[in-house]
């Protein structure tokens, strides 16, 4: 396909077109006064939100070359949502500061390679010095705190996410469903989580989610290897077999060209080694048709693996299908198969909830992994694996369940929910820190010098750039003007690492105490990929797109007569 290029500074344009467009469209939402951005649907009604990573998955740009620079930024965005969950919008800032002032010092002709080097010491001193600052959650008023701030000041929010994590641990699982009668409530409800996940990103049904939901699904366990075509029918007969014996109708249906196929929409989770591409094209082609509805997932790469397997056919009621048997897939049983309430599987993590195994049997290996577990010596790897096996198999799922009026207000409401359960974890695992862009603010006060001259320039630009995401909360809330921000009255000694601007008092005062804060994890990861991303893009010269082929199309009315374009 022919290509076409752009060179230099029509190439830097162009890409810094893209950037801002991003970055003009997200950073209005940023803060307590942040505002809203409406994006449109194809079908129902439009959506409304504050979501940085939403909004910018939603921009495409008409303009090729602008739209990779669009690109560059969605993937910072979409590394900081994957890793810490929240933090998007502040990514997206300091990512379109750093290549706006850092293109500037490239057609000034510095080191490229240089100034990158000092880019990548700067972010290392500065997150060195965002976890020396930060402090553990010690109490449950600091994780509401954390959480409703993430809810743009939701304190019912808050305080339901508190309560769910308190119970389920950072490790547990917290989900977010519709509740049928628009009140909004915390339930727990049993389950299992596995941080092992889906083998193939084709069997992901929920596209906009990258997760696959699945109700009332039958659960299939083994540590082989699915490797050839024989393995996939095999299981889809003994399936098929099952579904039988249970009563369980299974339609026909007409291919285009004629050939009547079976169609069963009853989900089935595999939980296997691997899978071959003859099984996965199998099984995708067929979940693409409608005959099926399985998800593979992979099965965790650990030495106690066959047991963390047996501990979730013994939840789910099946039976594990072990290669130390001897046997082959061709020996599957209706005995095998288990099932569960709801499937949730995403990349990373698998969550059953509403297991149907039989509860004694459970309790009774709940039992003995507890009493293992006093045997072992704390710390050892056995002893920590065999409390991950216990926690998983006692552990609950806590649902938090979201109404609203209408359902604008309530997707606004869930993504708001989902951001702050992410930041309530992350606060959980790395500590919190001075929020409003406080805490990036102070490690701007602490630059240091380089013995080389030129990468003290990509030094000096990353450093003169982390306060703007304080600068943009301060401007979205109209306080910009005021020109005090950074312009310290007080004495540097008065300011220490737990001050910023509250925008509600809208003055300058220790806003850990007032209960500003956020999760160190979302400040570095936001930090750390805005200036991987950037810092690797400033060393561009070109830009490759695909030519666009036009079409001039005719427009015809009901007659067909053609339609003038004026």
């Amino acid at each position: 396909m022919p290509k076409k290029l752009k060179f230099k500074s029509k190439a830097w344009e162009s890409l810094q077109k893209g950037i801002d467009a991003i970055v003009n469209s997200v950073k209005i939402t940023l803060g307590s006064d942040g505002k809203y951005v409406v994006l449109e649907r194809d079908w129902g009604s439009p959506v409304i939100t504050n979501d940085g990573v939403t909004i910018a998955r939603d921009i495409d740009l008409k303009d090729s070359y602008e739209e990779l620079g669009a690109k560059l930024v969605k993937e910072v965005a979409h590394k900081t949502n994957e890793e810490a969950g929240d933090g998007t919008t502040t990514a997206i800032i300091l990512a379109g500061e750093l290549y706006n002032k850092g293109i500037k010092l490239v057609k000034k002709g510095v080191n490229r390679s240089k100034l990158r080097t000092g880019i990548v010491k700067a972010t290392k001193e500065i997150v060195k010095t965002l976890k020396k600052i930060a402090t553990p959650i010690k109490t449950k008023e600091q994780l509401e705190q954390i959480a409703t701030l993430s809810a743009s000041g939701d304190q019912e929010i808050g305080t339901l996410i508190a309560k769910a994590i308190n119970k389920v641990g950072v490790d547990g699982a917290v989900l977010v469903e519709t509740s049928p009668t628009g009140e909004t409530k915390l339930e727990f409800i049993e389950g299992y989580k596995l941080k092992s996940g889906v083998i193939s990103p084709f069997m992901i049904f929920n596209i906009a989610k990258q997760k696959s939901e699945l109700v009332n699904p039958f659960i299939l366990i083994t540590d082989r290897a699915l490797m050839t075509v024989s393995d996939f029918t095999q299981i889809a007969d003994a399936f098929q077999t099952m579904l039988k014996e249970k009563g369980i109708e299974i339609r026909f249906g007409q291919t285009k060209d004629g050939r009547k196929i079976a169609q069963c929409d009853v989900p089935l989770v595999i939980f296997a080694d691997s899978m071959s591409h003859a099984v996965l094209n199998g099984i995708v082609s067929n979940n693409a048709m409608g005959c099926l509805k399985w998800v593979g997932v992979k099965t965790p790469a650990t030495l106690d693996k066959k047991e963390v397997l047996s501990d979730i056919a013994l939840k789910t009621g099946g039976k594990l299908l072990t290669r130390d048997s001897g046997s082959g897939i061709n020996s599957i049983t209706t005995a095998h198969f288990g099932r569960c309430d709801k499937a949730i599987i995403d990349k990373n993590e698998t969550i059953l909830m509403g297991g149907k195994g039989d509860k004694k049997a459970v309790d009774s290996r709940i039992k003995d992994l507890k009493e293992a577990v006093n045997k072992r010596v704390a710390g050892g790897y056995n002893h920590d694996r065999l409390k991950t096996r216990l926690a998983n198999l006692s552990n609950n799922v806590a649902l938090l369940k979201i109404g609203a009026p209408t359902p604008t207000e309530l997707t606004e409401k869930t993504y708001r929910v989902e951001d702050a359960i992410n930041s309530a974890k992350a606060a959980l695992e790395e500590g919190i820190v001075v929020g409003a862009g406080g805490a990036l603010v102070y490690c701007s006060r602490k630059k240091g010098t380089l013995q080389n001259k030129e990468e003290q320039i990509g030094y000096d630009l990353l450093y003169s750039i982390i306060d703007s995401p304080a600068k943009q909360i301060l401007e979205n809330a109209d306080m910009r003007t005021k020109a005090t921000l950074f312009n310290w009255s007080n004495p540097l000694d008065k300011i220490t690492n737990r001050h910023g601007y509250n925008t509600e008092t809208r003055q300058l005062e220790d806003l850990c105490f007032s209960g500003i804060i956020d999760p160190v994890k979302v400040t570095r990861c936001a930090l750390e990929y805005a200036s991987s991303i950037i810092g690797t893009l400033l060393l561009s010269d070109v830009i490759i797109v695909k030519r666009e082929e036009r079409f001039d199309q005719q427009v015809f009315d009901m007659q067909g007569r053609p339609i003038n374009a004026g």
